[in-house]
């Protein structure tokens, strides 16, 4: 057994680092602990989003067909996949563009809720001009959310760009 305390900030770079772990198999990660078996295996890793529902994630494990395809575990909302080398490439989804929409939907539901923390953040601050300075300590909280929620919004956006081959947004626009 190994463990290892690692923290990331991009998901390509945690999967890259994991398929580096030649003759260790990852059995667990909570996204900062990671504890690894040795194996006479090299596995390749990938992430899959859905919407933190058990039911999602069995529907993904479902959709699955290559029988190489393994699951690991889930840490908050993503799952994570590996497949031996030897075996192939891993791809959980067949089609890029599902994975790219669910991206999307996530960046979408995080800019807006940055939005809806700014307007939060301006209404307070208008209140503590007007009452007192209890209102302005609300205001900057709801503007540090704000930060939060467009930062994490930017990199669902640069994660769902990855698999994005130029068609995309006309897919979604037509409603495909």
């Amino acid at each position: 057994m190994k463990k290892v305390m690692k923290l990331f900030m991009n998901i390509k770079t945690e999967q890259n680092w994991l398929a580096q772990q030649k003759g260790w198999k990852l059995l667990y990660t909570n996204g900062l602990r990671y504890i690894f078996e040795e194996c006479a295996c090299e596995y390749n890793y990938e992430y899959i989003y859905f919407d933190k529902s058990k039911k999602e994630l069995g529907d993904i494990r479902k959709q699955i067909t290559d029988s190489d395809i393994e699951f690991v575990c889930n840490s908050s909302s993503w799952a994570l996949f590996r497949k031996d080398v030897s075996k192939g490439d891993i791809q959980v989804y067949t089609d890029k563009y599902i994975k790219y929409k669910i991206l999307m939907k996530k960046y979408n539901s995080y800019v807006a809720l940055g939005v809806c923390y700014i307007c939060l953040g301006s209404s307070q601050t208008v209140l503590a001009s007007t009452v007192n300075s209890l209102f302005g300590l609300s205001s900057v909280l709801f503007y540090l959310c704000s930060s939060i929620f467009f930062i994490a919004a930017s990199s669902f956006k640069k994660y769902s760009l990855e698999y994005d081959d130029g068609s995309y947004a006309d897919r979604i626009k037509k409603g495909k």
